[in-house]
């Protein structure tokens, strides 16, 4: 049987965002890019030190992370980058080291 309904592929990414001296510590309350030409999504990561978003296509993309000073552990901005390759049908996890 043929269904009527279109089906669209999902591509979700999950951005961790990790203090590079102890990768283990999440670091929440950061700020999160990711970009490629016309495409940008900005957001922050929740109390885990994530940030989710979920695209229309695969693609490779450029992540920028930034811990502000006020809520960096060290007390200090941090930044990190990383690439992040979307995968269809898949929850693809990819964590940013700031230093």
């Amino acid at each position: 049987l043929n269904s009527c309904k279109e089906t669209y592929d999902e591509y979700n990414a999950i951005i961790s965002v990790k203090l590079l001296s102890d990768t283990t510590i999440p670091v929440p309350a950061s700020y999160v890019r990711i970009e490629k030409y016309d495409i940008r999504v900005d957001g922050t990561t929740d109390e885990n030190g994530e940030f989710k978003h979920t695209f229309n296509q695969e693609m490779i993309l450029d992540v920028i992370a930034v811990v502000d000073a006020v809520v960096s552990p060290t007390g200090t901005e941090l930044t990190g980058e990383t690439t992040l390759r979307l995968k269809a049908n898949k929850t693809v996890r990819q964590s940013v080291f700031v230093n």
